[in-house]
């Protein structure tokens, strides 16, 4: 599936965008939302299962995904914010060449 509704072989109205690639009217369609998500240099968290206890340490692999038209330098910073947690820090100073994807130090956290 795609960002687009799918009108061909039946119908699939799942898409951000109508089958005329015009925004749908609801808020999750807005352009700005999609662009919060959706840019050309990006922190990736890879995470290798979704859902956490307590009590588990949480280990992610940190990226950042720079395909815009500057290396990206400096100090790179995170916030995790949940109910009753809070964990935040900084990982030093990187460089990130354009058109890579840049391994950062992980992370561990209970």
């Amino acid at each position: 599936m795609g960002i687009q509704d799918f009108p061909g072989q039946g119908t699939a109205l799942v898409g951000m965008l109508n089958s005329h690639l015009q925004p749908k009217p609801f808020d999750f369609a807005k352009p700005e939302a999609f662009e919060a998500f959706f840019r050309s240099q990006l922190p990736l968290a890879c995470l290798p299962k979704y859902t956490y206890e307590s009590s588990e340490d949480l280990v992610a692999e940190i990226k950042i995904a720079n395909y815009g038209k500057t290396t990206l330098t400096g100090l790179v910073s995170y916030e995790l914010k949940g109910k009753d947690v809070l964990i935040s820090g900084s990982i030093p100073k990187n460089s990130c060449p354009i058109g890579e994807l840049t391994r950062m130090v992980g992370y561990t956290k209970r």
